[in-house]
């Protein structure tokens, strides 16, 4: 809608789900430089903006090197320490960081228009469980086999 995205993700399952819900490419950092790859898909120079929301280390630093100088690293995934370089990674690179941790009340107007152009957030739910199957429920989402799991109380 606008940009154009590229998902990382090892679950083969989620980057099928991603391109189906429109990004551009995919790359499973299992099976490559997957810095090298993205800055490459992005014509050599870095992507404009890379999102972390897994909540792991590496991912962060994968985001900050393959943003392009003056890009933007937005992390999402709730994080321990990261040992960071400031001076290096952002400040001579002039890389801006943003945390966010949940959706803002002035996103609801964009989001709303997402959802009146037609973007199908029904079909994000993959799979709805009962509450007392919830273990089962967070062992399909684990294991990277589906979209969004819903718990049905």
């Amino acid at each position: 809608m606008g940009r154009k995205v590229i998902v990382a993700d090892f679950s083969e399952t989620r980057l099928a789900f991603a391109i189906q819900f429109g990004a551009d490419a995919f790359v499973n950092p299992a099976s490559c430089d997957i810095v090298q790859t993205i800055r490459d898909w992005a014509g050599g120079y870095g992507v404009d903006v890379a999102m972390e929301c897994s909540g792991h280390p590496e991912p962060v630093h994968n985001c900050i090197a393959s943003v392009k100088v003056g890009g933007q690293v937005i992390l999402n995934g709730e994080q321990g320490e990261v040992l960071l370089n400031v001076t290096s990674e952002f400040i001579r690179r002039d890389i801006t960081v943003t945390g966010s941790w949940f959706y803002h009340f002035c996103e609801y107007h964009d989001m709303l228009g997402l959802y009146r152009k037609g973007l199908p957030v029904a079909s994000l739910i993959t799979h709805r469980f009962p509450f007392v199957e919830a273990q089962a429920a967070y062992d399909l989402f684990a294991a990277g086999k589906a979209g969004k799991v819903m718990l049905v109380y």
